[in-house]
C-alpha cells in the first residue's frame, strides 16, 4: 500500500512537471521530449521514439500541455518505465 501511494505521488509530481514544461514558451518541443525521458526513464529518448513523439503535438499546438501529459502517462504505461522504475 506504501509503494502504491508513493508511485501515486511521484507520477502526480511528474505530470506537474510535465505540465510546467509545456508552458515554457521557451523551450521547444524537442527539449521538453528529452526531459520528460530523463525525468521519467533516466535515458534520452531514441531518434525514432523522438520521431514518433514530436509529430504528435506538432499536430495541434494549443493543445501543447496536454500532448505533454500524455506523453508522461504514456511512458508510465510502457515495460521499461513498470519493470525498470
Amino acid at each position: 500500500m506504501v509503494i502504491v501511494m508513493c508511485t501515486l505521488s511521484v507520477c502526480a509530481g511528474l505530470v506537474r512537471a510535465a505540465r510546467v514544461c509545456a508552458r515554457s514558451a521557451k523551450k521547444g518541443d524537442e527539449e521538453i521530449v528529452e526531459k520528460v525521458y530523463l525525468s521519467t526513464v533516466s535515458r534520452f529518448p531514441t531518434d525514432e521514439e523522438k520521431q514518433k513523439v514530436l509529430e504528435y503535438p506538432a499536430r495541434d499546438p494549443k493543445l501543447r500541455t496536454q500532448s505533454v501529459q500524455d506523453l508522461v502517462w504514456a511512458i508510465f504505461n510502457t515495460k521499461e518505465f513498470l519493470f525498470n522504475h
